[in-house]
Parts: structure tokens; C-alpha cells; sequence
């Protein structure tokens, strides 16, 4: 009976050690689990973080595209107000030359007139 005794006694503890073997496996398991919920919810925020600061590097390009296009045609804008200013000068100054020498010829014309009238209207 003292040996049936010990005997069981020897699967209890062999028993209990099993059982607590099994438990550290089975809490050694949850903490592996736990590890990597906790990675992978690390890592999700990482990408989250990157995929903001990707739209906001995305943002700013674009905002400089804009700019750097609005002063492209605001240049643009500015060179074509110049060359009309320019054409309209120099058509202008033409004018003012054509004007002026049909002013001279008229004087010189006016002249000769003037001396025509003076030889025809000398001493008769």
C-alpha cells in the first residue's frame, strides 16, 4: 500500500509537472502571440505615419508644381505684354517718321508754292 502510495504520488507530481510544463508552453505561446500583435500594430502605425508623410511630400510637390506653372505663365503673360508694347512703340514711331516726312515734303511743296506765286506775282 506505501508503494501504491508513492507510486501515485510520483504520477501526481509527474502529473503536475507535465501540467506546468503545458502551462509555461501555453503562456510562452500567448507571449509569442502577444509579441506579434504588438509588431504587427507597430508596424501598421509605421506604414500609417509613411503613407501621411508621403501625401504630405505629395501635397507640397504638387503645391510647387503650381507655383513653379503660375510664374511660368505669369512670365509668359509678362513677355507677350512687353512685345506688344514694343510692336506698338515701333509702329508708332514708324508712323510718327511717315508723318514726319510727309510734314517735310509738305513744307518743301508749300515752298515751291510760295516762290511760284512770288516769281508770277513779281513786276508785270
Amino acid at each position: 500500500m506505501l508503494l501504491e502510495k508513492l507510486q501515485l504520488s510520483g504520477n501526481l507530481k509527474e502529473k503536475e509537472l507535465e501540467a506546468l510544463a503545458l502551462s509555461d508552453s501555453l503562456l510562452m505561446r500567448e507571449l509569442e502571440l502577444k509579441d506579434k500583435a504588438l509588431k504587427l500594430y507597430s508596424e501598421k502605425a509605421k506604414n500609417d505615419r509613411l503613407e501621411k508623410e508621403t501625401a504630405l511630400h505629395q501635397a507640397e510637390i504638387n503645391r510647387q508644381r503650381l507655383i513653379n506653372v503660375s510664374l511660368a505663365l505669369g512670365t509668359l503673360v509678362a513677355l507677350l505684354i512687353c512685345f506688344t508694347i514694343w510692336q506698338a512703340f515701333k509702329g508708332q514711331k514708324r508712323a510718327n517718321e511717315l508723318l514726319k516726312a510727309q510734314k517735310d515734303e509738305l513744307t518743301l511743296k508749300n515752298e515751291e508754292i510760295q516762290q511760284q506765286k512770288r516769281r508770277n506775282s513779281g513786276p508785270k
